[in-house]
């Protein structure tokens, strides 16, 4: 089995869930959006547990086009994972036996949200009732949904941090919002099917991350400027607006995700991603220099540049710390060095 991930990751992975493998032995994982970015590190970090522990792992897979899923992650052909072609607003005939359901799927793209608000809405909410409904017809089953930052509206620049507890929201007169009002949607589905079904639900709010298997050519500045470097270009700046956020490295992420699915409280809820904000200009110039690149650093002449307020996008994980010993394990710096690694050899997926 090739894992397109450094070993020194997936070993990290290994450390930090070790006295959770008894909780897996032997146990099936039923994972929505496995040929996403979180979906293809979850799916490889597990395939990895399961051949170091000999564990047992049985993962049912969904993707809306298992053969293009197969050429981005070759992995697919493990014995220990069934694919399922589906989208999972049409799947509704599972009837497997699972222990865990993982929640991933959403269509995060800028045009899907803008030219179909009302279908993705629709799509989100009918495809979590459905993950919830495989989770509810399995007793002792744990549910964990993937929810998003996005949940608590614009974060201005004299909130520092976000707060599991901050009873904010999206703007609701504006359509750009429709991704954080499906999020909410779907946390509020968890809670009902919590205390009106017994499921035993967690949620994780994701904010911003950067690793192996991510979207190079997306919104992501991130993946853009080391996308850049890696083609030997000049980093472009899309916005000259004070913008801040902090990135969590997908793998750490794996390793938070886990330890939610495995030993949170039923009907609870936790920030995920790093602490440590960073201005979007600085960011360009840390991956340029971490990278000890010639690239320059130049503002777009791009039509859609950014002219929109100053933002920050940072979480709180206070909670994840306390209550579940949580850390931020990965240092932005080699982050971005494993992320271009793994970019370079990784091209094609």
């Amino acid at each position: 089995m090739n894992f397109s991930i450094d070993q020194s990751d997936l070993e990290l992975v290994q450390s930090k869930l070790s006295d959770l493998l008894g909780s897996l032995k032997n146990k099936s994982i039923f994972v929505s959006g496995g040929s996403g970015f979180f979906g293809r590190c979850l799916l490889e970090s597990l395939l990895y547990l399961d051949k170091k522990n000999n564990l047992g792992l049985t993962i049912y897979a969904v993707s809306r086009d298992v053969i293009n899923f197969q050429k981005k992650f070759s992995l697919l052909s493990s014995p220990r994972i069934f694919p399922i072609q589906s989208d999972i607003s049409e799947l509704k005939n599972f009837v497997h036996k699972v222990d865990y359901v993982i929640h991933a799927a959403c269509d995060t793209s800028a045009e899907r949200l803008k030219n179909s608000p009302q279908k993705f809405l629709e799509e989100n909410y009918q495809g979590t009732l459905n993950m919830l409904e495989i989770a509810r017809r399995n007793e002792g089953c744990r549910f964990l949904y993937l929810s998003s930052g996005a949940i608590y509206g614009a974060q201005n620049l004299d909130v520092e941090l976000r707060q599991e507890s901050d009873l904010s929201a999206p703007d609701l007169q504006k359509i750009s919002s429709v991704y954080g009002e499906a999020k909410r949607l779907g946390e509020t589905l968890c809670s009902i099917y919590s205390s009106t079904h017994g499921v035993h639900t967690s949620v994780a709010r994701c904010f911003s991350f950067v690793g192996p298997y991510m979207n190079f050519d997306g919104h992501y500045a991130i993946g853009n400027f080391i996308r850049d470097v890696a083609a030997q270009k000049n980093v472009a700046l899309n916005s000259k607006t004070k913008t801040y956020r902090s990135y969590l490295y997908s793998i750490d992420l794996v390793i938070w995700l886990m330890r939610i699915l495995i030993s949170a409280p039923n009907n609870s809820v936790f920030n995920l991603g790093s602490e440590k904000e960073i201005l979007i200009a600085d960011l360009a110039d840390l991956v340029v220099k971490t990278l000890s690149s010639e690239s320059k650093i130049v503002f777009s002449d791009n039509a859609g540049f950014n002219t929109s307020s100053s933002s920050r996008y940072i979480p709180s994980n206070e909670k994840a710390r306390r209550e579940l010993g949580l850390e931020e394990y990965t240092s932005l710096e080699k982050a971005i060095k494993n992320t271009f690694i793994w970019h370079q050899n990784n091209k094609n997926l």
